[in-house]
C-alpha cells in the first residue's frame, strides 16, 4: 500500500477550520477510524492513520460453546464494538441465530457499542454514564448468583470481572477476539514516510494497546522520542495511564470517552496552543 494511502489530506481547507495545517496521527485499528478520520478532515486537519493494532478473531470452537450456553445467562456485558462483532460470528457459527440470548439482559459500555448491539437485533438496557467499564456492575442491581457472560479482548483489563465477582456474580469470561501489534510492513513504512515529512502535530490514541502497538512502531523506526515531543490525546483515562506509564506526562483527555469527544478534545488544545503563541507574541 503506498503512503497516499495512509496519509489524508484535509477534506476541507476553508479558512478558520479549528485544524487546519495541522497533522493528526490516528493509531486505531484500520476498519474503525473511518468516521473519526472523516470528522478530522472535515475539521481541516492532514490525518496519518498508522493502525498500530489488529483484531484477530478468535480461532477454535471455546467461544461457540460458550455462547450456546446462552440461556443460562442472566447478562451479557459487550464492551467494544469488536466485542459485538465476535458475539455476532459466534452466533452465526453456532447455527442457532440470535434468539440464543433472546432472554439475557444486556449491557454496553458506551453508545457505539449499543448501537453495534441494536443492529444485532439486542438492546442494551445498561450504559454506563462515563463509558467506563468499571462503572458497569453498580449499574446491574442486585448481582448476587447472577451469571454474567463477558466476550472481551485477549488483553481486556482484569478490573471489570473482579468488580462483579465482588457484587456476588458467577462471571463467565470468554476469549471472543484478540489484539495483537500490528506487523505490516506498509504500516511501517508510512511512519518512516510521515517521520520524513516532518513532526506531526498530535498523537491520538483510543485505549491501552493502541498505546502499547504504536510504541512499539516507534522504537523500530528510532522515534520512541515523539510519545513525549508531540501532544498527545487520549479518549479517556484509562488510555492516559498507559501513556503515562511510559513517562510521558503531558497528556490531553477526553471529556466523553468517544471519538466525538476525543477531536472536541483535539480543537480545545489546538485552541490552547494557539492562545500560548499569541501571548507569546504579544510579550515579544
Amino acid at each position: 500500500m503506498s503512503e497516499s494511502q495512509w496519509i489524508f489530506s484535509p477534506g476541507a481547507s476553508a479558512p478558520g477550520l479549528p485544524l487546519l495545517g495541522r497533522t493528526v496521527v490516528v493509531t486505531r485499528p484500520e476498519g474503525q477510524a473511518k468516521n473519526f478520520v472523516e470528522e478530522l478532515r472535515r475539521s481541516g486537519a492532514t490525518v496519518a492513520l498508522l493502525p498500530a493494532i489488529a483484531v484477530v478473531e478468535e480461532g477454535g470452537g471455546g467461544f461457540v460453546e460458550t455462547i450456546q450456553q446462552g440461556p443460562t445467562y442472566d447478562w451479557v456485558i459487550v464492551t467494544s464494538v469488536n466485542g459485538v462483532r465476535a458475539l455476532e460470528r459466534a452466533l452465526h457459527e453456532s447455527g442457532t441465530g440470535n434468539d440464543l440470548l433472546a432472554s439475557c439482559a444486556f449491557a454496553a459500555i458506551g453508545p457505539a457499542t449499543a448501537a453495534a448491539l441494536t443492529a444485532l437485533g439486542y438492546t442494551a438496557q445498561v450504559v454506563p454514564e462515563r463509558y467506563i467499564s468499571d462503572e458497569i456492575p453498580a449499574l446491574l442491581g442486585d448481582l448476587e448468583g447472577r451469571r454474567v457472560l463477558l466476550p472481551r479482548a485477549d488483553k481486556a483489563r482484569k478490573a471489570l470481572p473482579k468488580l462483579l465477582r465482588e457484587r456476588g456474580a458467577e462471571v463467565t469470561e470468554t476469549v471472543a477476539y484478540r489484539i495483537v501489534s500490528n506487523e505490516d510492513p506498509e504500516v511501517f513504512c508510512a511512519l518512516q514516510h510521515l517521520a520524513d515529512r516532518g513532526v506531526p502535530d498530535y498523537l491520538t490514541f483510543t485505549s491501552p494497546t493502541t498505546v502499547e502497538g504504536f510504541a512499539g512502531l516507534l522504537e523500530r523506526a528510532n522515534l520512541l522520542h515523539w510519545l513525549s515531543e508531540i501532544p498527545v490525546v487520549c479518549i479517556g483515562p484509562i488510555t492516559a495511564a498507559a501513556v503515562e506509564k511510559r513517562g510521558v506526562h503531558s497528556v490531553c483527555i477526553a471529556d466523553e470517552y468517544t471519538t466525538g469527544g476525543l477531536l472536541d478534545a483535539l480543537i480545545s488544545a489546538e485552541l490552547g496552543l494557539q492562545r500560548e503563541r499569541e501571548n507569546r507574541r504579544v510579550e515579544k
